[in-house]
């Protein structure tokens, strides 16, 4: 929902992003170089992910990784209500401050 571009966020799935929603590696990632990252899943679970990544050099030239524009959902936004998608937005929002 976040790259519906009528309905969403105004945000472009980067090309090669997978339909599927399978795992990417990191240097699938690297090849995409998002400006914008939403990792959605348990918070605990995607800090940790994050957290291992840090020293990575490949996660750190990551354009989304130089901008600070790293969203991390809880999996209880995974629906398209209204609350959820208002509760998206303002973490989409605080990401580009």
């Amino acid at each position: 929902m976040y790259y519906n571009q009528t309905a969403g966020f105004g945000l472009l799935a980067p090309e090669g992003y997978p339909e599927g929603g399978e795992s990417l590696t990191l240097e699938r990632l690297s090849s995409m170089n998002p400006d914008y990252i939403i990792i959605q899943h348990r918070i605990d679970v995607a800090e940790a992910a994050v957290k291992d990544k840090q020293s990575s050099k490949v996660w750190n030239s990551l354009e989304a990784v130089k901008n600070n524009h790293l969203v991390i959902f809880d999996n209880s936004l995974n629906s398209a209500s209204i609350l959820a998608g208002r509760l998206a937005s303002e973490y989409v929002k605080l990401a580009e401050q």
